[in-house]
Order: C-alpha cells, then structure tokens, then sequence
C-alpha cells in the first residue's frame, strides 16, 4: 500500500494564519527535514546572542513567512519550525509525477513516444501505483546519451548493449524483479 501523506502535512500554529491570504516570503524544498531545514524553517537567531557567551532574552520580530515542501517528512519536529511556516508535503504523489517514474514530460524529451508507452504499475503491495513508463525511442543512443546528460547533469551506462537502443524504460522503482516485467513489457 503506498503512503498516503496530507498535502498540508503542517499548518502554521499562529491563530491569526489566513491560508488563503498569507503571503510567501521564502521556499524551502527538501526531500527530508535535515538541519539545514531547521535552519531555514526555524525561529531565527537573536542577533544579540551571536559570538557572545551570556544569555540574553529571545526578542523576534515578526519571522518571515516560509512554505516548506518536504517528500519525507515523517520524521519533522514540527517544535523547531517557527509558527508562520505551512509544510506542504507529497510522498507517492511526487515520487510518481515528478521524479522519474511515470514521468511523461521527462519520456517526451528523452525522445519516447509517449502516446504509444506502457505504464509499470504496482508497487509495495499498491497494484495501481505508476512507477514507470516503458516505450519506443525515435533517437539513436549517442543522442539519448546527450539529452540524459542535459537532463541529469550526468550519466552512467551499467551495460551497453549491442546494436541501437530502441525501447527505454524510466522507473521510480528497480531491482531485479521490476527488470524481468521491463523485459517482458518490452
């Protein structure tokens, strides 16, 4: 069964929040609530306190108001963010619409034809999850090479295969299993 998370994972906890009107001063993307979140997301550090070594009374003016996005966020100390910050989150949802996965945008430009694709589903005990996209290539391998390196930023080839590639497969998911259904498929 695949993790069903609320979109609004946590709310502001100041009452005079308005969610229809509350501006957004920063965005703060993660895939889980490492310190760096904390940083970004928590009450800010009185100016007072730094490089000295006496306490000195916590004086906030008002936090700017943050939205933070996190894929994994079961593990958030909803304590160490400041009142005015909404934690949106997205678990399955993301994983199969904007990674790699079912991603036909990212198929489309790798050169698939989307419209003839076949979606991998199933996964983690959910028959319906897409966690793949497998269709024909109308590109040769040098260019597929380039377009995953425009895409990535880099690229690695396990095995190469001889001859033209001619069918990809782009997944959320893979082991040994998901491999034999790709061929199959394929």
């Amino acid at each position: 069964m695949g993790l069903s998370l609320p979109r609004l994972y946590h709310l502001p906890r100041n009452p005079r929040y308005d969610a229809e009107n509350a501006a957004v001063e920063q965005i703060v993307l993660s895939v889980t609530p490492i310190s760096g979140v904390y940083s970004l997301t928590g009450y800010p550090l009185d100016k007072t306190t730094v490089g000295s070594t006496a306490p000195s009374p916590q004086v906030h003016a008002r936090p700017p108001r943050k939205l933070c996005f996190l894929h994994h966020p079961f593990t958030l100390d909803r304590r160490g963010v400041c009142k005015e910050t909404l934690v949106l989150s997205s678990h399955a949802s993301f994983d199969e619409l904007l990674t790699v996965g079912w991603n036909t945008a990212l198929a489309g430009r790798l050169g698939m034809n989307v419209g003839e694709s076949q979606c991998l589903q199933g996964y983690k005990g959910d028959a319906e999850r897409e966690t793949g996209i497998i269709g024909q290539i109308s590109v040769l391998r040098a260019a597929l090479e380039h377009r995953i390196q425009e895409e990535f930023g880099a690229s690695e080839l396990a095995h190469e295969a001889p001859g033209e590639s001619r069918v990809i497969a782009i997944m959320n998911a893979f082991n040994e299993q998901e491999v034999h259904r790709v061929l199959e498929m394929a």
